[in-house]
């Protein structure tokens, strides 16, 4: 007798077939482009933000979803950078080890006065993006897929972006 939980091929075909439907929901419901910036968050180095182009997995996702991610020649921009290329959602990229300061990395954000003009600011679309969701291609990818795609088109998913750092 066959049971389906434990047959292996079923449990891998769910795994593939849903990121695959959610990232095909959303590209089939998007009409819109958005400038998107996907980074370390910049708590002490302000000259110095780690950005995820197009070349890493979660600039990948981003570009999928239809965003427009913010990429530069080298791996980092500065926080003058991120005024000028003005973007509509900041992913702010967060490991495991900094879930306990999340209030304080986004309060932190938020009130940079020289962030203050900045479209994702002015919208409240910044968000965190654990860094196990965008990191390698595994089980917790569809976890990327999601808060990307709810960050991006919250019109889409009215009920918010997921949170999986508190």
């Amino acid at each position: 007798m066959d049971l389906p939980i434990l047959d292996i091929s079923y449990k891998r075909n769910h795994t593939m077939c849903r990121p695959l439907c959610l990232a095909s929901f959303t590209l089939y419901n998007v009409f819109e482009v958005h400038h998107v910036v996907l980074c370390n968050y910049f708590f002490l180095l302000p000259n110095h933000i780690p950005l995820y182009g197009h070349k890493t997995l979660a600039g990948n996702i981003g570009a999928s979803l239809h965003a427009d991610v913010i990429d530069t020649e080298t791996p980092s921009i500065s926080m003058e950078d991120v005024v000028e290329q003005n973007p509509d959602v900041i992913f702010l990229i967060v490991s495991d080890g900094e879930y306990s300061q999340a209030d304080v990395i986004m309060n932190y954000v938020l009130t940079q006065p020289g962030l203050q003009g900045v479209n994702a600011l002015r919208n409240k679309r910044v968000h965190f993006l654990p860094l196990l969701a965008v990191y390698s291609p595994g089980i917790r990818l569809l976890d990327g897929i999601d808060i990307v795609s709810h960050g991006l088109y919250p019109n889409l998913y009215p009920e918010g972006v997921p949170d999986l750092i508190h």
